[in-house]
């Protein structure tokens, strides 16, 4: 799959459109802005933009992800959780991992994130005990 470039702030609605849908019901765009805590029309312009990428699918408010959209947010989540484990192996406290690792888990590409995998001996889990998945599609 082609390179998909997204900002901080649309990987971080994108992983709440994910995590807060469910197969039989979408989130809608007001409870999007509120977990974001941001106005609703900015929530509105993110959504757009990740609609354009075809990463989620807005329907009179209501938000799912696509096919494409969870793909990507299973890359970001893994790519999250081998960072977390570096920087945890590095002397780095699990909160503050977990906050680094989120400025940069959607940046960096699958290849590079697969060698650090290698690197920090294959851990199964992140420091908080969450399962670390390599995704068998790949976007980044």
């Amino acid at each position: 799959m082609s390179e998909i470039l997204i900002t901080k702030r649309e990987r971080d609605c994108l992983l709440a459109i994910t995590e807060n849908s469910k197969s039989d019901f979408p989130i809608r765009l007001s409870d999007l802005a509120n977990i974001l805590e941001i106005k609703p029309p900015t929530a509105l312009n993110i959504v757009k933009r990740l609609s354009e990428l075809g990463l989620v699918r807005n329907e009179r408010g209501m938000i799912r992800p696509t096919e494409k959209g969870v793909v990507y947010y299973k890359e970001i989540i893994y790519h999250h959780r081998v960072l977390e484990c570096i920087l945890k192996n590095s002397g780095v406290d699990e909160v503050k991992s977990c906050v680094e690792a989120a400025k940069l888990d959607y940046q960096l590409p699958h290849e590079l994130v697969e060698k650090m995998e290698e690197y920090a001996g294959n851990p199964r889990e992140c420091p908080h005990g969450k399962p670390i998945e390599k995704p068998k599609e790949v976007i980044l």
